[in-house]
C-alpha cells in the first residue's frame, strides 16, 4: 500500500494512497477560509484523477476531504430476482419504475428515471411509466406478478420509496433497487439490486450520484434490449463500447469550465431561467433547472421543448436566459426551430452543441460545444455543463453549494 503527495497550489496538497486492489484513496487536505473549506475546482480534481490513471489497474477512486474514513469498491453488479437471474422477455411485460429524487427535491417528475425510462422504451422496447414514489403509494398502482417496478433512491432508506416497494410486493410485482448505499433498507426489500458505487458525496445536490443512476438505468436498459431480442447485437456492443470510452470525454467535458465561469458571472444576478430539451434530454433540461434552484436560488423550470407556445414563451424577455440542448439528435431541426422562436422574442440562448455541428447561424446563440456521443447516451454528457453553470451562479452570488438552505440529503419521514 503505497501513497504519495502531489503539490497542487501553494497552500494545498494531494495525498494519493492505494487501499486495495484496484482501489484508491485520495485526499484533499486545504486550510478553512472564514471557517469554510474551498470547494474541489475541477483542474484540482482532474490533476487528482490523472494519479490514478498514471497508476494504471485503478478501477475505483475515492475522493475525500482531509480525515474522512469512506470507502468504496469495485465488482459486477447483476440483476437478481428470486428465482435467479431475471428473464425479461417471460417475466415482466410491462415496467414501472420509481425515482425518489424528486420528491425530496420537491420537483414535480424523477428526471433520473425518465432517463432510464426513455432508454428503456428505446432498448428493450417496453413501455415504461415514470412515477414519483409518493405518488405511486396513494395512486391506483396497477401493477402485477408480471411487473418489474425499479426503485431508485441514493441513500436506500427514503420512506416513500420504502412504502412505494412494499405496496409493489403486496401486489406481485419483482423490484429491482437502485442505490448507492451497500445494507441500506431498500436493497434488503428489493429482489435484486444495482449499487452505483459513486463513493461516499458530501453535497446534498448531488451530482456524480446523479450521473451513477444514470449509468446504472442505462446498463439495465442495455441488459433487457439484449434478454429480450430487441437490441441488435453490433449495436449492443458499440454502445457497451462507447461507455467504456466515457471518461475520457467526461474529462473533456470538464475542460469547459472556464467558459461556464464567464456565463456564470454574466447570468449570476438573473431572477429567471428556461431550460429547454427533447427526448432523452428533456429529462436533463429539467434536472439543469433544479440544480440552479437548489444551489443558487433563482428561479428556473425546466420544459420540454416542444411545449414553448402552451404557456413558457410568454415568460421570455432580454434577462431570462433560455439554455437549450441542441446536440445531435433525431429531433434537432425542431430544436433548432424552438431557439428562433425564443430568438425572436429576445431572450438571450445558451446552447449545448454537439462539437463540430454547430446548427445555428453567428451570434445567433452562446454555443458550449460538447463531445459527440450517441443520443441514448448524451444525457451523461450533457448534464455536465448544467451542472457547472449552475454551481459558478452560485458562487458568484455567494451561496453554500454543498449545503443550500431549507434542503436535506435523505428524507426518512413523508
Amino acid at each position: 500500500m503505497g501513497e504519495k503527495w502531489r503539490k497542487l497550489h501553494d497552500f494545498e496538497d494531494i495525498k494519493y494512497e492505494r487501499t486495495g486492489d484496484g482501489i484508491a484513496k485520495i485526499t484533499i487536505n486545504r486550510p478553512k477560509v472564514r471557517n469554510a473549506f474551498r470547494p474541489l475546482t475541477v483542474s484540482e480534481m482532474k490533476q487528482a484523477l490523472d494519479m490514478a490513471r498514471d497508476d494504471g489497474d485503478i478501477g475505483v477512486v475515492v475522493i475525500t476531504g482531509e480525515g474522512d474514513e469512506a470507502f468504496c469498491s469495485g465488482g459486477d453488479q447483476r440483476v437478481r430476482g428470486k428465482g435467479g437471474y431475471v428473464d425479461p422477455k417471460e417475466k415482466i411485460p410491462r415496467l414501472n419504475i420509481l425515482d425518489v429524487q424528486k420528491q425530496i427535491r420537491s420537483m414535480p417528475k424523477p428526471v433520473v428515471a425518465m432517463v432510464a425510462g426513455y432508454a428503456i422504451e428505446h432498448l428493450a422496447k417496453v413501455r415504461c411509466k415514470v412515477e414519483a414514489a409518493s405518488e405511486f403509494r396513494y395512486g391506483e398502482a396497477l401493477v402485477d406478478e408480471h411487473s418489474l417496478v425499479i426503485a431508485v433512491s441514493q441513500s436506500g432508506e427514503t420512506a416513500d420509496t420504502l412504502a412505494a416497494v412494499r405496496q409493489a410486493h403486496r401486489a406481485g410485482a419483482q423490484v429491482i433497487a437502485i442505490t448507492n448505499v451497500v445494507g441500506s433498507a431498500l436493497p434488503l426489500e428489493a429482489d435484486g439490486a444495482l449499487y452505483m458505487q459513486a463513493g461516499p458525496e458530501i453535497s446534498v445536490a448531488g451530482t456524480k450520484t446523479f450521473m451513477t443512476r444514470m449509468v446504472c438505468g442505462l446498463l439495465l436498459a442495455l441488459r433487457l434490449g439484449d434478454a429480450r431480442g430487441t437490441l441488435d447485437v453490433t449495436e449492443h456492443q458499440r454502445l457497451v463500447a462507447e461507455l467504456q470510452g466515457l471518461p475520457d470525454l467526461l474529462s473533456k467535458t470538464l475542460e469547459l469550465e472556464p467558459m461556464l465561469v464567464e456565463l456564470g458571472q454574466r447570468f449570476a444576478h438573473t431572477h429567471s431561467a428556461l431550460y429547454i430539451g427533447r427526448g432523452i434530454n428533456f429529462p436533463i433540461a429539467m434536472e439543469g433547472a433544479l440544480k440552479l434552484k437548489e444551489i443558487s436560488y433563482v428561479h428556473a423550470e425546466g420544459y420540454a421543448a416542444g411545449e414553448l407556445k402552451h404557456g413558457p414563451i410568454a415568460l421570455l424577455e432580454p434577462d431570462v436566459p433560455v439554455i437549450a440542448i441542441a446536440t445531435r439528435s433525431a429531433t434537432l431541426p425542431k430544436m433548432v426551430s424552438n431557439v428562433q422562436e425564443v430568438h425572436s422574442r429576445d431572450a438571450p440562448v445558451i446552447a449545448l452543441i454537439t462539437e463540430g455541428e454547430d446548427p445555428f447561424d453567428a451570434g445567433f446563440a452562446t454555443t458550449i460545444p460538447v463531445p459527440g456521443c450517441s443520443e441514448v447516451l448524451s444525457p451523461l454528457i450533457n448534464v455536465i455543463p448544467l451542472q457547472l453553470f449552475a454551481y459558478h451562479v452560485a458562487v458568484q452570488r455567494g451561496c453554500d453549494v454543498d449545503q443550500p438552505r431549507n434542503l436535506a440529503k435523505s428524507v426518512t419521514v413523508e
